[in-house]
């Protein structure tokens, strides 16, 4: 069973229906979530927001500003952040960075975070990697009833 958390997880997403299932389903789980629909506002948010933020999960193809420009400006003032980086592209290559491949399955997604979250000084041992960057996959089980969900987060 994959547990959930009150972590705070800034997502940045500029297709929609994407950006509204995981935000839902991370919700559901008991995280909270600021999002973004773009690099440029995933910045703003990141910079407003940096010391809540437990996580980032962004795209890696965005408008305004790339999911790739996103993550090296985060890296610059916080090497250490805890970024996962989501994309549809077979050819992406980011060394050292942890990737979660579209289309991807919820489950995975949230067992793929919940380890990210729970690995103590991740980003120091992820940027030390030079293996394998996809995230392992982990048994899970359970869903949670739609009651549990919270309120969605916008900054704008």
């Amino acid at each position: 069973m994959v547990k959930g958390g009150s972590e705070t997880i800034l997502f940045v997403e500029d297709e929609e229906d994407v950006r509204q299932s995981v935000v839902d389903m991370l919700q559901t789980y008991g995280y909270h979530v600021l999002i973004a629909d773009d690099g440029l506002e995933g910045w703003a948010v990141f910079r407003r927001h940096q010391q809540d933020i437990d996580l980032v999960l962004l795209d890696l193809s965005m408008p305004n500003m790339s999911g790739q420009e996103l993550l090296a400006r985060i890296r610059t003032v916080d090497p250490t952040a805890r970024v996962l980086i989501s994309t549809g592209r077979d050819d992406a290559q980011l060394p050292n960075e942890t990737i979660l491949r579209k289309p991807y399955e919820m489950i995975h997604v949230l067992a793929t975070i919940r380890s990210m979250l729970d690995t103590p000084g991740y980003g120091d041992r992820a940027r030390r990697c030079t293996g394998d960057s996809k995230p392992r996959p982990m048994a899970v089980a359970g869903t949670p009833s739609a009651d549990d969900r919270r309120d969605i987060t916008r900054e704008k």
